[in-house]
């Protein structure tokens, strides 16, 4: 730790591009602790996007509760883990619609393992899966205004 991922988001639909600012944020010069301001962004300003970091300080932690297969990488078409009851899935970060990033025996995978506790219906894998803690993040997003 802490586990840097480069040009991801934490959110469905999450796209790099042109945002418009809904409400106040201050823009740094970089995402180091004590990073001096160099703008301000205000409800209605526009601002390009262009790259983001995710940087997991702590990972949480799903416990398998019932033997189940999971895990993608790579556009799989099937689960890649078989795992069983007691084994930890280490999450790093949120991906959107309950999807994380985890890790598990040396290799990161994708799949719905995450059960936010408002969810509706029938979550995926809920009664196999229990959240025991969720993961410490940021998202920094490093954007551009008009005078660049």
């Amino acid at each position: 730790m802490p586990y840097v991922a480069q040009n991801a988001c934490t959110f469905e639909c999450c796209q790099y591009g042109p945002w418009r600012a809904t409400g106040v944020s201050i823009a740094l010069a970089s995402a180091a602790l004590g990073a001096k301001p160099v703008f301000t962004v205000k409800p209605g300003d526009q601002v390009v996007a262009r790259r983001g970091i995710v940087i997991t300080s702590k990972p949480g932690v799903t416990r398998v509760v019932q033997a189940v297969s999971l895990g993608y990488r790579d556009g799989d078409k099937t689960p890649r883990l078989a795992l069983k009851p007691g084994d930890a899935l280490l999450t790093l970060y949120p991906m959107g619609e309950a999807y994380d990033r985890f890790w598990h025996g040396g290799e990161f995978y994708d799949d719905q393992i995450d059960m936010p506790e408002d969810s509706y219906g029938k979550p995926p894998f809920s009664g196999v899966l229990k959240v025991e803690s969720r993961p410490i993040f940021v998202w920094w997003v490093e954007v551009s205004n008009a005078q660049g």
